[in-house]
């Protein structure tokens, strides 16, 4: 699939010692991140009950990680095996026990129901309209009757000039990346060159529509930009009732 490009990635990150997609290098400087300090405006200041959570796309395990230091039982998956060996480096490195599985979610529920669900910035990755639908049903599925669904993830902006250049292409919602000749992952033909489905960034009314098709229901939200980067939803959803 597309999205197992991210194995390769996080193989190489794991190589030069990072902690995270973001390259950092020190575990004990893990929880300064904009997710985790959005978690904390949005879902840990309100009164929700929370006693577990499944963090989705949970890359070196930074959301797992912060909840479990809060106390609550999290779960981590991820579709790359180095993402979960790098989580799994980490929580050793912060003396702390989680629980990591590689899983592609895309594919099926993990057992189980979770008082909350975090997309870890993980939607944007997930690109065609049916992988979109199952990861949205899939969600459904492992959520509790009452529980929460945070969202962290890319959305168009008026200006996506910061796309230009001549490794993407940004057409009809989805950035397309070129292709690395050793990336053996689904692939596109435009115009002439070897092309992957790398991101989709939806427009504000259009995720919004495509969370109530699948009866998903938003309780708070927010939209801003990232310097030089793509306008960013958050927020938190809850079954449709």
């Amino acid at each position: 699939k597309y999205y197992e490009m991210h194995e390769m990635v996080y193989e190489g990150l794991l190589k030069r010692n990072a902690i995270s997609w973001d390259r950092g290098v020190e575990v004990e400087h893990i929880f300064d991140h904009q997710l985790i300090r959005k978690i904390d405006e949005h879902v840990l200041s309100k009164d929700y009950s929370i006693a577990n959570c499944l963090d989705l796309g949970t890359g070196g395990g930074l959301v797992s990680l912060y909840l479990t230091q809060r106390g609550i039982d999290s779960f981590g998956v991820d579709i790359s095996d180095s993402a979960i060996e790098m989580a799994n480096k980490n929580a050793k490195g912060l003396n702390l026990k989680a629980n990591f599985k590689k899983h592609d979610y895309v594919c099926s529920p993990v057992k189980g129901e979770f008082d909350l669900i975090v997309d870890a910035s993980c939607l944007h990755c997930i690109v065609t309209d049916e992988d979109r639908e199952n990861f949205l049903n899939n969600i459904k599925k492992n959520l509790k009757a009452n529980g929460k669904v945070f969202i962290h993830t890319m959305i168009e902006s008026s200006d996506m000039s910061f796309i230009g250049n001549e490794h993407f292409v940004f057409k009809d919602e989805v950035l397309w990346s070129r292709n690395p000749k050793k990336w053996d992952i689904e692939t596109s033909e435009i115009e002439g060159e070897s092309f992957f489905a790398h991101r989709r960034y939806k427009s504000e009314t259009g995720l919004i529509q495509e969370f109530q098709s699948c009866g998903l229901s938003i309780v708070n939200y927010e939209v801003f930009q990232n310097e030089g980067a793509s306008n960013m939803f958050v927020g938190v959803l809850e079954k449709l009732s």
